[in-house]
């Protein structure tokens, strides 16, 4: 299974900003706040900060995410709400990562931080203590 679709997700955006701001208004309302000023973000490549799971099949490996109404993990190749940075590098961990066992075995999550100069941190957390040998495989792909 995929993710909802990107054009589906940002054309709903208007309302679900809509909706966010009018249940924000409701909570600010009984304390006298009735002017809200509101910036929406732009619908698509806005988040800077992403985590996804990262899912083995035989000797593919690939990221996931959970639908957070039925719990079914869908896979993820792109994701238009990160950052233009974010989506750049999801495909450069992954080559690193099938092209090297050391930093594939009981790999189970990768965080993706930005900032709007361009830097990223990138965190790779395992199922198993990591040594000498992934630190230097980690080196390798810098």
């Amino acid at each position: 299974p995929s993710s909802p679709a990107p054009l589906e997700r940002a054309a709903a955006y208007p309302a679900h900003f809509a909706s966010k701001l009018a249940s924000l208004a409701a909570l600010l309302a009984p304390f006298g706040v009735t002017d809200i000023a509101a910036h929406p973000s732009p619908p698509s490549f806005f988040r800077l900060r992403t985590e996804f799971r990262v899912w083995h099949e035989g000797e593919d490996v690939y990221y996931v995410m959970f639908d957070g109404a039925t719990k079914k993990r869908y896979r993820v190749d792109e994701f238009e709400t990160a950052g233009t940075r974010i989506n750049e590098l999801m495909p450069r961990v992954l080559e690193a990562v099938k092209g090297d066992e050391v930093l594939r075995k009981k790999l189970f999550q990768v965080t993706f931080l930005t900032g709007l100069s361009g830097e990223a941190v990138v965190t790779m957390c395992y199922h198993t203590k990591i040594g000498e040998e992934w630190r230097k495989a980690a080196e390798r792909m810098r």
